[in-house]
């Protein structure tokens, strides 16, 4: 029982050996068929499968390249069927969308396509297409006729008027016909300038406005479906659309800048003439009659400058109404919008207009004419504030408005020019128209502020002061004004220059600081041209040297008190930093003195000059060199009469005395040093020497005694006339006199005479001369005897 059924499991497990057997093989012969056939297949397919997905691809990058293609074809022939049709907004869409498909195309990398190429030039011809027509419908709109040259005057301004025409609905161009003018010419239309590819034949569309400057806006035909109540609408979208909005109103601003509001600024007698005639709005400017420009002279300069913004305001309000007020398609508007564009590209020029031809005009010429300019500056606000409020303004800060609230520094910046341009034409005048100024008394001025204090408290100085006895009458004061004779033109120098103080003193801040620097100006320009403008007469002629320096004195000592004199009412800001002109005088009197020093070294040089045809007064007994000698010593006496003749009157008395005196002892010195330089003088000699140098004695006395007197002015120097004047002349100014007529009387002195005025070295012949000198002379006029040496052995 227990081997019963091994024999069956044992055939059932040999059974199913042969089955898992066969099985086995069968799954070896499957999977070698698998990694045999079946894998090559699945690679083919595979391989098929990713070669029919990219054709798939590529075929849907050609069908949408294709469409896109399609869509600029499509894009260019709407555009041009919208374009003939005049509907000027829709003809640019379509060319945006076409450039927008190409551009996808290009982006796609569909770049080496051939066709793209063409599309691109077509598309570039088909905006500059674009454009031309929306510069001939433009043109057919506005319409600008201007002159061949700038304005000269009214009479010559022709008839200039902006015309904006609408024609009715069935009709054509109601803009009325003009008449032929040789005066103008056609400008290039709005739009078309500076465009290169594209020209335009205007001579037909403002054939019928040839007259002055005229702009007209035309509507569109009826039918057409881009026809708005406003004439401009449908342009104006299309040029934002397509980039041309501020080239456009860049070109419309300059010639209406140049057409219109030029001529207004230019010419405030113009009239506004603004009406409307079958059905077009037409701005004209006209000229007025005589008695109405008679009657704009009597005006203010405010009511000046209202009567001119009130025509700028019309004109601008004008345009804006009826060429840019048009509905905005979009919410983005706002940055294509024409008025401001406008205003972007007219206010600065304009701006610059205003402040040439009306603000700076205005100006007062005086400060006490100041306060009539703030109408001025409430006409330029209210101008500003209307031209805001049009659209055409968007800056916050306007150079219109800073010109005229700075009205102050304008001012002095004006008047200090007129001020210095003044001066610079007087110092340029001849300094031959002379006055003769008399002797000033002392100056009142008001005593000097202590120091550290702010010259706030100043008062005049009393009259007691004037007459204490510690300032006695006939003391000089170092601020007078000695009696000369000076140039007209620095009379009328020094007015200008203390009217300008006394205008710093009515005015206040930065403009009376500006004065008073002026004022400085005209001083130190006084030192630049005079001595280089007139450099050849104050060198030629004496007597123009003299005036100079008078000239310069004059101004130097009111210089001194000049500043001192005005500071009591000067501003706060100039008293406090103590400004004047007192440094300004030494520079004054070195000019003067350093001209009259030059003067004074030609003289010097002249007379010396003279003095050598005489050749050292030797030889006198020979008639030619006697001759020689009197012919030089009168050209000194001529020359020296020359110029005490023009000196005297001109300089003051103690500047003449020291001029003439200083040339005077050139001259004695000289003669003096001439003849001691003699070593033999003959009787003859001695005798035709003593006549010479006699008849130079008796004029040097003539000019000593004519000369004027001295007065109290001249440090207490008081003289009379005839021998006390020589001899006090001769102490003070001249000390080679006295030395000069004991020479005279060695010439002709005997041996005994000579000894009697030497006195054992105390006469006055030692007083004079040296004992070397003297017994030099006794040896050169007396020959060698006892007697002689006798008289040389007691001079020691």
């Amino acid at each position: 029982m227990k081997y019963e059924e091994f024999l069956p499991t044992l055939a059932s497990a040999e059974n199913l050996e042969d089955q898992f057997n066969d099985l086995s093989e069968e799954v070896n012969d499957v999977k070698q068929r698998l990694y045999g056939q079946v894998r090559q297949e699945a690679t083919s397919a595979v391989a098929e499968f990713s070669e029919l997905s990219q054709q798939l691809e590529l075929a849907d990058a050609t069908l949408i390249t294709l469409q896109q293609l399609h869509q600029v074809d499509h894009a260019l022939e709407s555009s041009q069927e919208a374009l003939e049709a005049a509907h000027y907004v829709e003809a640019v869409n379509h060319l945006l969308t076409g450039e927008t498909a190409l551009s996808k195309v290009q982006e796609r990398g569909g770049a080496e396509i051939s066709v793209l190429r063409p599309l691109h030039e077509k598309l570039l011809t088909q905006r500059e297409n674009v454009a031309h027509h929306l510069d001939v419908a433009w043109a057919s709109i506005v319409i600008w006729n201007l002159p061949d040259k700038d304005f000269e005057d009214v009479s010559s301004t022709p008839k200039t008027e902006l015309i904006l025409c609408r024609p009715s609905m069935s009709s054509g161009s109601a803009c009325p016909s003009k008449g032929p003018t040789t005066d103008l010419h056609s400008a290039t239309l709005i739009g078309l300038m500076d465009r290169k590819t594209k020209k335009f034949d205007h001579e037909e569309a403002s054939s019928s406005t040839k007259t002055g400057l005229s702009l007209c806006v035309v509507s569109p035909a009826s039918g057409s479906a881009c026809y708005s109540e406003h004439p401009t609408t449908d342009l104006l979208h299309a040029y934002a659309l397509l980039g041309l909005m501020n080239k456009t109103m860049k070109i419309f601003a300059s010639h209406l800048l140049k057409g219109l509001l030029e001529p207004l600024l230019h010419f405030p007698e113009l009239a506004v003439d603004i009406r409307e005639a079958k059905g077009s709005h037409i701005f004209q400017l006209v000229s007025k009659d005589g008695a109405q420009e008679d009657q704009g002279d009597e005006e203010s300069p405010g009511d000046k400058v209202e009567r001119v913004f009130s025509k700028l305001k019309a004109l601008l309000a004008f345009v804006h109404a009826n060429v840019l007020d048009v509905p905005p398609p979009s919410a983005d508007w706002q940055d294509n919008n024409p008025g401001m564009m406008l205003g972007d590209a007219l206010w600065l020029p304009l701006c610059d207009a205003v402040i040439k031809y009306c603000l700076l005009p205005a100006i007062p010429a005086h400060s006490s004419k100041l306060p009539s300019y703030s109408a001025v500056m409430e006409a330029t606000e209210n101008f500003e504030a209307e031209v805001r409020a049009l659209g055409f303004l968007t800056s916050i800060s306007s150079p219109m408005l800073t010109y005229a609230r700075d009205v102050s520094m304008h001012f002095a910046s004006l008047r200090s020019q007129f001020l210095l341009v003044t001066a610079r034409s007087l110092l340029e005048t001849s300094l031959h128209n002379t006055t003769l100024v008399p002797k000033g008394p002392p100056a009142r001025l008001p005593p000097l502020s202590p120091l550290g204090s702010k010259g706030s408290e100043i008062c005049c100085l009393p009259t007691e002061y004037i007459k204490d006895p510690l300032w006695p009458s006939s003391t000089p004061s170092p601020f007078s004004i000695p009696r000369c004779t000076v140039s007209s033109n620095v009379i009328q120098l020094l007015d200008l220059a203390r009217g300008a103080v006394e205008e710093a003193t009515q005015t206040s801040g930065q403009c009376a600081v500006q004065l008073f620097h002026t004022v400085r100006k005209i001083f130190h320009l006084y030192m630049d041209i005079v001595p280089i403008y007139h450099r050849d007469a104050l060198s030629l002629l004496p007597q123009l040297s003299a005036v100079h320096y008078n000239n310069c004195l004059f101004l130097a000592r009111h210089l001194q008190t000049m500043g001192h004199e005005f500071m009591a009412v000067l501003p706060r800001t100039l008293r406090n930093c103590g400004l004047t002109f007192v440094d300004i005088v030494p520079e004054l009197t070195k000019m003067g003195t350093t001209c009259l020093s030059a003067q004074l070294k030609e003289q010097q040089a002249a007379l010396l000059a003279s003095l050598s045809g005489a050749r050292g007064f030797g030889n006198l007994e020979e008639d030619e060199t006697f001759i020689a000698a009197q012919k030089a010593i009168r050209q000194v006496i001529l020359q020296l009469d020359r110029l005490a003749s023009v000196w005297d009157g001109i300089l003051p008395v103690k500047v003449f005395t020291r001029a003439i005196s200083f040339l005077l002892e050139v001259v004695l010195k000289e003669i003096i040093t001439q003849i001691c330089h003699l070593q033999d003088i003959s009787v003859q000699e001695a005798e035709r020497l003593h006549v010479v140098l006699t008849e130079l004695a008796e004029r040097i006395k003539s000019i000593l005694c004519h000369m004027p007197p001295l007065g109290e002015s001249d440090e207490g120097v008081h003289r009379t006339r005839g021998a006390e004047a020589e001899k006090e002349l001769s102490v003070h100014f001249l000390p080679s006199w006295m030395r000069f007529q004991e020479l005279l009387l060695l010439l002709l002195a005997s041996l005994q005479l000579i000894l009697e005025r030497w006195a054992d070295g105390k006469g006055p012949l030692a007083h004079e001369f040296s004992a070397v000198q003297v017994k030099g002379l006794v040896r050169a006029l007396f020959q060698n005897t006892d007697r002689r040496s006798a008289t040389l052995a007691r001079i020691h």
